[in-house]
């Protein structure tokens, strides 16, 4: 990795950034060995 690049985001991380900016999590999967995840949020009305 670079200088400045980050390595990820935990769970936690996402989560307060979706809050935020104004999503709500609606499902996390994991794929690839538990190794990546997928996050689907909704924008809150």
């Amino acid at each position: 990795m670079k200088f400045g690049e980050v390595y990820g985001l935990n769970s936690a991380q996402i989560k307060s950034l979706l809050k935020s900016s104004g999503f709500e999590l609606i499902n996390r999967k994991r794929f690839m060995f538990g190794m990546n995840n997928l996050y689907v949020a909704s924008k809150i009305h």
